[in-house]
This record gives structure tokens, sequence and C-alpha cells, in this order.
């Protein structure tokens, strides 16, 4: 579960073309002024697989934004994106998934067309991800914006 995880959570990052900081409210407005929707991976040049899932963010649906997790021949998995807030002075995105029973807060830095998750706390507490390293003391990915919905 920790790779998928974490996985889900490298996510969310990219320039951001929206002025003024960002608070929260409108989600999907949000991941849309930011450029975020779209298809995201470590490695766009190589398919997605188990070792190089594609994350894929949806704004153009009903409801809160969609996270889609494509990494064949694994299953594919879904969870929906609440509670999104950007804060500009830090660069930093900070959102809330389901997962499961608890909800996952996840925070990512934003570099240019890049991201990468820098925590992720579950409700109950647990640190799954600090400081860019996971329980395991192995560094996130950078994940780079491969092409837009």
């Amino acid at each position: 579960m920790r790779v998928k995880v974490i996985s889900a959570a490298v996510i969310l990052c990219v320039s951001a073309a929206a002025g003024g900081a960002m608070a929260s409210g409108n989600d999907k407005a949000i991941i849309e002024a930011l450029g975020i929707d779209g298809r995201w991976a470590e490695s766009c040049r190589q398919p997605a697989s188990s070792a190089n899932p594609y994350l894929v963010f949806e704004t153009f649906r009903e409801g809160p934004p969609v996270q889609r997790r494509v990494a064949p021949p694994d299953e594919d998995g879904q969870t929906q994106v609440l509670d999104v807030e950007w804060n500009k002075k830090l660069r930093q995105i900070t959102w809330v998934i389901p997962e499961g029973e608890v909800m996952l807060t996840v925070t990512s830095q934003m570099d240019g067309n890049r991201m990468r998750v820098m925590s992720v706390v579950t409700s109950d507490g647990v640190n799954l991800v600090d400081g860019a390293r996971d329980a395991d003391g192995k560094a996130t990915p950078w994940l780079t914006k491969c092409e837009t919905n």
C-alpha cells in the first residue's frame, strides 16, 4: 500500500499560471489554474507500469476532481481529490485524498513542470512521507507533467 499511496501522492505540481495566492475553495479551479490537470509520471518516455505509474488528474467530470493511477499490469485505481490549497510563497500544494478508511493529507513541492511529494500524513496522525522521504528513508521521485487533458 505504501508504494501505491506514495505514487498516488507524488502527483500534484506544475508551473503556476494563476496570479495571487489561492486558498481552499474551488478545487477544480485551483487544479486547472496551476496546470495540474493531465498526466504525470517519473518518466514520460516510458510506458505506464508498476515501476512507472502514470497519475492522471481530471477536472472535466461532475463532482470533485479525480486522480487516476495507471500502472499495468497492476490494478488501476481512481480516487477523489479534496480540499485543495495552494501556498504561492512556498510553491506547495496540499490536498486530501481518501484511502480506505483514512484520509491522506498530501503536500507536494512544485518546481516548473515538476512536482514532488514532500509529506503524506494519515488522518490518524501517521507520517507516511516526511521531508520528501518515505518510511524506509527512500527519497520520493520528481514527477514531470507529460500532457494536459
